[in-house]
């Protein structure tokens, strides 16, 4: 039975104007803490097949039939790793095997800051932050300084006894994503006494533009909706076919990542789990061929607590103030993971693609094709943001209801 994660519930808070050296109520240390250069080299192929098995194992936890879906698994991984830097023992094993299929986290840092850097681009901006409560906590230099080098992190502290934390950080997020991810946390527990983030913001125009969008229909799971679909005809495209789905992949102008969507057969169910051999054989089975292609404009957004998506992958010490040793953090055992807040957007339109995404880890201290063809995605269908190099999504989701 697929796992159900609660709604979050969004308190209206006043954004405070940042200036340099705060943001918020909150107390900006960056200026203080000097970036020091680490020494990265290129993710081999064992990281970019942890972080692909990573992404989909979460996906297939997340989706569920006839609802919308949409993760950005790498924003979730990214502040993952910035908790298990501060693991020890048995919670960072766990959490090892979950981000890097077992391998010593410190052996992958400078991949996983190679492959952070390659990422950021003029389309794709990344990035990440530590808050901690200046009343209850005291991070280890060693945290702070690593959080720093290895993810270019900003640090904060603040009192988060006030709600104009809470403001402070939604604030920061606000300002990574261009105003798309408004409310990412929506309150400090009673024992919340750190919070790890990661942005990420996204826009790409298409290598061939839509055309206007008309009035149509999407035949949606509770029956046909009114929507706006747009075409382009394709001299050549890539074209992907495996078993019971045919897809598209659309390139960006002058970018590194493509637009992937995927259309299972008449009658076939869009809600299904993809292995990473499965995900890597339909992209591997792109043709060249001449096509139509009709997808509708949409914009979608979620949010929810992905703590049990990441339990499901084996992360469990983690969530458990008896058995978590995030010493590393502040010298001390006594700390844990209580929530991990995601919230995604992403727009569709006839010019390109806009999305944005953000994660929130919350720290307590208590707890052979035919010359010319159509693909119609007028039914719902599975989408991602792509690498054209390694193929690993941005950001994955289903469409059902536009």
């Amino acid at each position: 039975m697929k796992r159900r994660w609660m709604a979050l519930l969004c308190v209206s808070a006043l954004l405070l104007a940042a200036c340099s050296a705060s943001a918020g109520s909150a107390e900006n240390l960056t200026e203080r803490r000097e970036r020091q250069a680490v020494e990265v080299c290129q993710p081999d192929a064992a990281l970019t097949a942890a972080l692909l098995d990573f992404s989909l194992a979460l996906y297939n936890e997340a989706v569920e039939a006839d609802q919308n879906c949409l993760l950005s698994p790498l924003s979730i991984y990214v502040a993952l790793n910035m908790a298990a830097t501060g693991a020890e023992g048995a919670t960072r094993a766990q959490l090892e095997q979950a981000l890097t299929g077992g391998a010593p986290l410190a052996e992958k840092l400078p991949q996983l800051a190679s492959l952070l850097q390659d990422e950021r681009s003029a389309q794709v901006t990344l990035a990440n932050s530590v808050w901690f409560d200046k009343n209850r906590v005291k991070p280890l230099d060693g945290f702070l300084q690593g959080c720093v080098d290895w993810f270019d992190a900003d640090v904060f502290t603040a009192d988060f006894s006030q709600p104009s934390s809470v403001n402070a950080i939604n604030e920061w997020v606000s300002g990574k994503t261009k105003g798309r991810i408004e409310k990412l946390v929506d309150r400090n527990s009673q024992d919340t006494v750190m919070w790890l983030v990661n942005a990420i913001c996204f826009d790409s125009m298409w290598q061939s533009p839509f055309g206007k969008p008309y009035n149509d229909t999407f035949h949606a799971p509770d029956g046909d909706v009114p929507v706006k679909l747009m075409s382009v005809s394709l001299g050549s495209c890539a074209y992907l076919l495996a078993d019971g789905w045919s897809g598209v992949r659309l390139p960006y102008d002058d970018s590194p990542y493509s637009f992937v969507a995927l259309l299972p057969d008449e009658n076939g169910a869009v809600a299904r789990s993809w292995t990473a051999d499965e995900w890597r054989a339909l992209l591997a089975s792109e043709q060249s061929a001449a096509l139509e292609v009709t997808l509708p404009k949409f914009k979608t957004t979620w949010d929810g607590n992905v703590a049990e998506l990441v339990q499901a992958l084996g992360v469990t010490d983690a969530f458990d103030i008896t058995s978590a040793d995030f010493s590393g953090i502040n010298g001390e055992r006594g700390l844990a993971i209580d929530r991990i807040l995601h919230k995604t957007m992403l727009e569709v339109d006839s010019d390109g693609t806009k999305a944005a995404a953000a994660t929130a880890v919350g720290v307590t201290d208590t707890a052979a094709m035919p010359s010319s063809m159509q693909l119609v995605f007028d039914r719902p269908f599975v989408y991602a943001v792509i690498d054209n190099t390694t193929g690993l999504p941005l950001f994955i989701g289903q469409m059902c209801q536009p």
